[in-house]
C-alpha cells in the first residue's frame, strides 16, 4: 500500500497524497484501514 500513498512533511505540515492515477486515485480497502 505504501506505493499508493505519498507522505511529505514541510515546515510542520504533514501532507498525504494518493498516488493511483491509473485508478483515478480511488481508495483501496487497505487505505480505509
Amino acid at each position: 500500500m505504501s506505493e499508493h500513498i505519498v507522505i511529505t512533511r514541510d515546515s510542520g505540515i504533514l501532507t498525504l497524497r494518493m498516488n493511483r492515477p491509473e485508478k483515478k486515485n480511488a481508495l483501496t480497502r487497505a487505505m480505509y484501514a
